[in-house]
């Protein structure tokens, strides 16, 4: 489980719950919180190891609890490097002006199938592997792109 769909098994459970839990991420240690209070760590660099001892997370009802023990158990067991997203990217001529729109997009999401589009149009972010099978397919460094980091 990636940190965004851990975040996003949280959303689903605030909203079955009503409850106002949140994701934090300090570096170290992914937190499963409400305020101040925390119900379930994670260290950022230990697989198959969380801590539910704190004060709170006994005390909630067990339906609840019986859920957020489900989604830390399938946190907790996802290796470390495939918790995190693969950086995705921009791809943009450097000869365009700097406040263009324009970049390059995958055509209905396919990879083979390139184009200019608008930034907003969507299929516009590349992973790593994506931009290294252009550079392969048209024997090309990019050199004449700007390729920017997407920011999260």
């Amino acid at each position: 489980m990636k940190y965004k769909e851990l975040e996003k098994e949280i959303q689903n459970l605030n909203i079955t719950y009503s409850t106002h839990f949140k994701v934090v991420n300090d570096g170290q240690f992914v937190s499963i919180c409400v305020n101040d209070q925390n119900y379930a760590n994670f260290e950022n660099n230990v697989s198959y190891c969380v801590d539910l001892l704190g004060l709170g997370f006994p005390n909630l009802e067990d339906h609840l609890r019986h859920d957020l023990l489900k989604i830390a158990y399938e946190f907790a067991q996802t290796p470390i490097e495939k918790r995190k997203l693969e950086q995705k990217y921009y791809i943009s001529l450097k000869l365009t002006v700097a406040n263009s729109e324009r970049f390059l997009f995958k055509f209905s999401g396919d990879i083979n199938s390139l184009a200019w589009g608008r930034k907003n149009g969507g299929h516009t972010e590349f992973t790593q592997s994506e931009i290294d099978y252009i550079k392969k397919k048209f024997n090309t460094d990019l050199s004449d792109f700007n390729i920017e980091e997407v920011q999260e």
